[in-house]
């Protein structure tokens, strides 16, 4: 069972918050990122491409970078056209892509593949989010919005399959996910008059905690259903970039006194971490060693806390067979792999039980 509203509130005040605070005021100074730690692509005739959506914000803009310095050809996917443009650029080997989460409706989807082409895609950095809309709205852009793109794109990530270094998908998420229990089921666009969340904004961020939890439910789908991608789940930190400061009222303050560079992280250090989140994932395609294990990247280290509903692999199952599949069922076959997955692991969990009963009969008739 879930813990109740109080416990999870706690658990996110003192696990999320206040850690991320005495980390930033006092280990961060010493954190360095080892050279060995960074996955360098190695130089071809042809370079490896990255996608990153989002790619406009402030955290958006040094992910696209940091690939970038890997020698990665980077795909900007954004919304905005002028700073898309301007920041494709300014980037040695970057193409803008104009791409609307919030709008399924538009030729995003197309022009992403009229640019990708036949060419493999290596890594894919959810990263585009928005936070105090309307609860339906931001469901839908951070969490259907990423699955639908991750679904969309399997055949090119698939292309990558065939090299010795698997590719990587990684979810930008949220320590916020640690006050959800579980994502509701009506949070879709639909005709249902009596759907009060179509309109309801998102006053007290919980549609938003209830996204990242979801997005990372959905990252415990993948890692069982499509054994060759690796999947990482990343929260970046408390990031002073402008989607938190519209929600936060002193943040002029905090700003007038100097206390936003001591308590947050600035864009670049939030996006160290799905950066390390990245290195770490071609490293260990490197080697085939991905699993069904969560990897969940904190202050650029794997292992930290996450709770304990978004790594239960029934809960994502109940997630993805009640609404979540339905809703992307369109991206016939990113929607068919993770079913026939999804079904192949749920029969070999069965087997592992059955077996492990067997051995236990044993046991008690010795």
């Amino acid at each position: 069972a879930s813990a109740s509203p109080f416990r999870r509130n706690v658990r996110w005040a003192l696990r999320g918050i206040v850690a991320e605070m005495v980390h930033n005021i006092f280990l961060r100074p010493f954190q360095k990122q080892q050279e060995e730690e960074i996955y360098i692509v190695p130089k071809n005739n042809q370079k490896e491409l990255a996608i990153v959506t989002g790619a406009t914000g402030g955290m958006g803009v040094e992910i696209c970078k940091g690939l970038v310095e890997r020698n990665y050809e980077v795909l900007v996917l954004a919304r905005n056209i002028p700073k898309g443009q301007a920041l494709a650029e300014s980037l040695e080997s970057a193409t803008f892509v104009e791409y609307h989460a919030d709008d399924f409706a538009k030729d995003s989807f197309r022009s992403l593949f009229n640019v990708i082409g036949e060419r493999p895609v290596s890594v894919l950095v959810n990263n585009a989010g928005v936070m105090g809309g309307s609860k339906v709205d931001t469901v839908q852009i951070n969490l259907v919005a990423p699955v639908m793109l991750t679904l969309s794109l399997l055949s090119s990530l698939k292309r990558k399959k065939s090299s010795s270094i698997n590719p990587v998908v990684v979810n930008v998420g949220s320590s916020s996910h640690l006050r959800a229990s579980h994502v509701p089921h009506n949070y879709q666009h639909t005709d249902d008059e009596d759907n009060h969340n179509i309109n309801m904004i998102d006053a007290n961020l919980s549609a938003y905690a209830e996204s990242k939890l979801g997005l990372m439910q959905f990252s415990n789908i993948v890692r069982h259903s499509i054994p060759w991608l690796s999947v990482m789940d990343a929260h970046p930190g408390l990031v002073w970039t402008p989607l938190l400061q519209n929600h936060f009222p002193g943040a002029k303050y905090l700003e007038r006194l100097g206390l936003s560079k001591l308590l947050y992280k600035n864009p670049a250090e939030g996006a160290a971490t799905i950066l390390a989140a990245v290195d770490a994932g071609r490293r260990r395609g490197k080697t085939n060693n991905n699993s069904e294990e969560q990897v969940y990247f904190v202050n650029r280290r794997p292992g930290g806390y996450a709770s304990p509903e978004s790594n239960d692999y029934e809960s994502a199952k109940t997630l993805w067979n009640t609404w979540l599949g339905p809703a992307v069922n369109q991206m016939d076959e990113g929607y068919s792999e993770v079913c026939q997955g999804l079904s192949l692991a749920t029969k070999n969990n069965n087997n592992e039980k059955e077996e492990e009963g067997k051995r236990e009969e044993d046991d008690e008739e010795k």
